[in-house]
């Protein structure tokens, strides 16, 4: 009789917690927000590039800011569902200038900080390309403070 209520206890709050991520296919948008390293390869074979990123939370929305060069460009995100549905959830963001697309496939490394690997299909000027560009961004939350301070991030 002692383990009864323990267990009815137990059981409750497992039940409420499965309850609480029912249905969410993903991390909380929050476990993205922070401070990127990004290397890409431009579409059709272009050139290899790299730059820093920022990724501001809004709710459920993203801002992701990206600096190559001397220019920084904004690009508003969210989770969607791609097609064929049933693959689990993306993240997508839009460029507010050129409308092009970057979708991202996202997952969490051995250390517990999320990576994104993105196709960009389509070329900045000319349209959709043959080969997708792509982007990895690598977080720099856990570098030490030294390192940090070689990069300059966007700010939000």
């Amino acid at each position: 009789m002692r383990w009864t209520i323990p267990l009815i206890a137990a059981l409750v709050v497992t039940y409420a917690q499965a309850l609480a991520g029912a249905g969410r296919t993903h991390p909380p948008a929050g476990f993205f927000a922070g401070s990127y390293i990004v290397v890409g390869k431009a579409a059709d074979n272009g050139g290899v590039y790299d730059g820093t990123a920022t990724i501001d939370v809004v709710g459920e929305e993203f801002r992701l800011y990206k600096r190559f060069g001397g220019l920084v460009t904004t690009w508003p995100g969210r989770f969607e569902v791609p097609m064929p549905p049933g693959e689990g959830t993306v993240l997508r963001f839009r460029n507010v200038k050129s409308k092009i697309v970057s979708t991202c496939l996202w997952t969490v490394d051995l250390d517990n900080y999320p990576r994104l690997s993105c196709l960009i299909p389509i070329r900045e000027r000319d349209g959709p390309a043959t080969v997708p560009g792509l982007e990895v961004f690598y977080p720099v939350s856990s570098w030490p403070g030294t390192a940090k301070e070689i990069f300059t991030f966007p700010k939000p």
